[in-house]
């Protein structure tokens, strides 16, 4: 099977969501990606994919809109916990699978922390955010030269493939109110954490997640993208997970 399709999350959002894998797979991945990406995480979610298919069902969607200049449009972060909420409904409804399997990178991981409960199988966090990022994102995108800041507060940056991310005013507000770790602290069963050591997107702080009772930590060389030859290892590391090789 591989299919896209539209699925409505609120009256001002639809999502753009992607299956694929066998049609008679009892496990279905569902695929949370971070601030600012698309649904394939830059590639990174594709090669994971590739991996998995075989066996499993593999289901992507986006948190944002992307226009057809290219430019992304990133507004509440409460809707995005909405858009993943709903994707899973979305599967356990419509596939009727056995067990659901979460891989989240980077802010998805904060995302689906809200739904943690929904998935009763493997919840893998690929460098996550540890300490509150809100602050810290607002504050690169402010800082970043050519970004403009509209009167409510909304922010409009520019990025290097020429196109623009539009971020609503009220997902930095929304955001403050999540902390990382008291959030993956409320998990139920193991929670899977991959960190990457020269990881700058993020404040890198691996000894306050390993502090948490479940977490199973792990750490490679790698950037946050787990670029290079970092990503080969990305991808054994979640074969071992699955396949338990």
């Amino acid at each position: 099977m591989n299919k896209q399709y539209q699925l409505k999350i609120t009256d001002e959002f639809t999502t753009t969501v992607e299956v694929a894998g066998p049609a008679t797979a009892k496990e279905v991945v569902v695929f949370s990606h971070g601030f600012g990406v698309g649904r394939d995480s830059r590639g990174m979610f594709i090669d994971i994919e590739q991996e998995l298919m075989p066996d499993y069902l593999c289901v992507r969607f986006d948190y944002s809109q992307v226009l057809e200049n290219g430019d992304t449009i990133i507004g509440s972060y409460e809707v995005m916990q909405k858009t993943i909420a709903t994707v899973v409904e979305h599967v356990q409804a419509h596939y009727k699978p056995l067990t659901v399997h979460l891989i989240a990178h980077s802010l998805g991981g904060l995302v689906a922390s809200s739904v943690f409960s929904q998935f009763d199988g493997y919840k893998i966090l690929l460098a996550p955010s540890i300490t509150p990022v809100s602050q810290r994102l607002q504050e690169y995108f402010t800082q970043k030269p050519g970004t403009l800041i509209e009167a409510n507060g909304d922010i409009i940056a520019e990025r290097s493939d020429s196109a623009r991310t539009h971020i609503a005013a009220s997902f930095f507000t929304e955001l403050q109110s999540y902390i990382p770790l008291d959030q993956y602290a409320q998990v139920t069963g193991d929670l899977y954490v991959l960190q990457a050591k020269q990881d700058t997107v993020i404040e890198n702080r691996p000894e306050l997640i390993k502090e948490l009772d479940r977490v199973i930590f792990s750490e490679i060389d790698g950037d946050h993208n787990f670029e290079e030859k970092a990503r080969a290892q990305l991808v054994q590391y979640i074969r071992d997970i699955f396949y338990g090789e």
